[in-house]
């Protein structure tokens, strides 16, 4: 979350924390705790909120849930999310969020 504009070159997962490493060889270690989950939200949901054209809607309904309510239940989801054997798409979430832009599909849908 820290290295902004530099491409993730691995993730790895164990049961307490994610372990991402970027192309500049930085190691950022994430622990997998309700603050770091808040933090998620914090840096990439609270100006952009869930749009209904994002990917991984589950895992952004769980942040937000979690954020806003402290929800045990999606505190649970998202550590069964970010597990080492579904580290491929935690990847793809990373780089999702990374790079979200959700302004041309908010053009897409007709306001009433």
């Amino acid at each position: 979350m820290e290295q902004v504009g530099i491409s993730i070159k691995n993730i790895d997962i164990t049961m307490s924390n994610i372990i991402v490493t970027y192309d500049n060889d930085h190691i950022e270690m994430i622990s997998k705790t309700g603050e770091s989950y808040k933090k998620m939200y914090n840096k990439w949901l609270l100006e952009i909120p869930p749009f209904i054209s994002d990917i991984f809607k589950k895992q952004l309904r769980d942040l937000s849930l979690y954020f806003l309510n402290s929800n045990v239940e999606c505190f649970n989801y998202l550590n069964n999310f970010f597990v080492y054997d579904n580290k491929d798409n935690v990847l793809r979430f990373f780089n999702y969020m990374r790079s979200r832009y959700i302004e041309d599909d908010k053009k897409k849908w007709n306001k009433l």
